[in-house]
């Protein structure tokens, strides 16, 4: 049978559409695959953004310390974030030089969470100054990008304080000078090389024609120098001078840093007195002072929970700067002078109260540390304090007197919590053996408060 040419012709046109509307629908599914496609990949872009955005934020890079060794930068860094850091560029800016060159130079050094890379710079082709100032830029795989700026003591002043103990000194008597200086740097992370100069001695003669005051170095200044200091935190310096001159004489000091910018410096004086005999002694030492005395430079302490402070080991130290926390916990120690002609015994309330003076940790919180008896074993003594007393001073003796007990009459330690610079006063209360014999009368009875030195506790700002 012959089909003619319509129905011929109509059965083409019939394949030809149904061809035509499988590409269509072909096509409308490679379009749709590919805008899910896209859509899938851009979340897919989203979420790795993201995941990096947030791994990025939780960087967190710390400088806590720069030294310059041979003319190369030491530099403690820290990782305070929650992820390991890759460093992997380095950039320094001298911004003392007139011209402020700058470097770049190619790390590769992992910091794990809580882990730090000490000597940063050893390695690397720079050679640093140590009175110049810079800018450090340090960039992590990641892209974080972290700024410090390490100041030197020419470019910025810094803020110093001068103590003078005691302000009053009798002739051939020795006097502490502490030193004090903070980094008060509003664009400063670290402020390096710390070394104090030599003490600058001004006398003032008082006497006509007399000799002209001294003050003959005994020892310091310790320590000789800091590397550096963080924003906020402090450094000390303590030298000891034996004074020599005539009654009214006047000696100040002057105290400032090694390259220290141009007027940035402090001062504070002492006065003489002439202490001609030992009745001269006490009398002008009870008037001004009380009957007890105390020798300041024997300031000690000793941390029990890691340490044998049994009272001949060797772990007392002196100082004036502890940690502080929950389980800093420490005995201090002061050697005491009863100047008076019969013994006193301290009562079991007696305390050194520790006074917080500035801001930080506990604001202006009080701690009492209350007295101890001395430490006969390795393990404190922990004995009750019998009878109505725990410390006879001798007359006319010089005798260690420790404290530390959290309640009186305990053994238990107190500890210092709270962050930041205290004042102490020992305050005393006790009674007198008036008739020497052998015992204390309740009839005689005594108190003193005796303002003391300083104490640093983790944070000096």
């Amino acid at each position: 049978m012959i089909m003619n040419k319509k129905n011929q012709k109509k059965g083409i046109s019939t394949i030809i559409a149904a061809v035509f509307m499988v590409s269509i629908i072909v096509i409308g599914l490679n379009a749709v695959t590919w805008g899910l496609n896209l859509q899938q990949n851009f979340a897919q872009v989203m979420i790795d953004r993201s995941i990096a955005e947030t791994e990025k934020s939780g960087e967190k890079i710390e400088l806590r310390k720069v030294d310059i060794q041979d003319g190369k930068f030491n530099m403690t860094v820290i990782n305070n974030g929650k992820l390991p850091v890759n460093l992997v560029n380095l950039w320094v800016t001298n911004m003392s030089d007139v011209n402020g060159w700058h470097k770049n130079y190619t790390l590769s050094d992992i910091i794990n969470p809580g882990d730090s890379l000490i000597k940063l710079g050893q390695n690397l082709e720079l050679t640093a100054r140590e009175l110049d100032s810079y800018k450090i830029t340090l960039v992590t795989e990641r892209g974080t990008t972290t700024n410090f700026q390490i100041s030197s003591p020419k470019d910025n002043a810094i803020k110093m304080n001068l103590f003078v103990v005691p302000r009053t000194v009798g002739i051939g008597q020795n006097v502490t000078v502490i030193f004090g200086v903070t980094n008060n740097a509003t664009d400063s992370n670290i402020m390096q090389s710390i070394t104090p100069q030599t003490l600058q001695l001004i006398p003032t003669d008082a006497q006509s024609g007399g000799t002209t005051p001294q003050a003959v170095l005994v020892e310091g200044p310790t320590p000789t120098s800091e590397s550096s200091i963080a924003l906020g935190e402090s450094a000390f310096f303590k030298w000891i001078y034996t004074i020599d001159g005539q009654d009214k004489d006047k000696i100040i000091f002057n105290a400032t840093l090694t390259g220290a910018k141009q007027g940035n410096y402090v001062m504070d004086s002492i006065d003489m007195v002439e202490l001609s005999t030992e009745s001269t002694v006490i009398s002008q030492l009870t008037s001004t002072t009380g009957t007890l005395t105390m020798n300041f430079n024997s300031f000690q302490y000793c941390k029990p929970s890691t340490q044998d402070c049994i009272s001949t080991s060797s772990n007392w130290a002196p100082g004036w700067k502890v940690s502080s926390g929950a389980n800093e916990k420490y005995i201090f120690r002061v050697n005491m002078t009863n100047n008076d002609d019969y013994d006193i015994y301290l009562d079991n309330n007696s305390a050194m109260s520790l006074l917080l003076v500035q801001s930080g940790g506990g604001g202006g919180t009080n701690t009492a540390l209350f007295l101890k008896n001395d430490s006969t074993v390795s393990v404190e003594d922990g004995g009750a304090y019998t009878p109505n007393f725990s410390k006879n001073l001798v007359k006319n003796t010089n005798t260690l007197v420790y404290f530390g007990a959290s309640t009186p009459a305990s053994s238990a330690i107190q500890a210092i919590t709270s962050s930041g610079i205290y004042t102490i006063s020992i305050v005393l209360f006790g009674y007198g053996d008036q008739d020497n014999s052998g015992a204390y009368e309740t009839t005689s009875a005594y108190s003193q408060n005796i303002p003391f030195q300083g104490l640093c506790a983790t944070d000096c700002n």
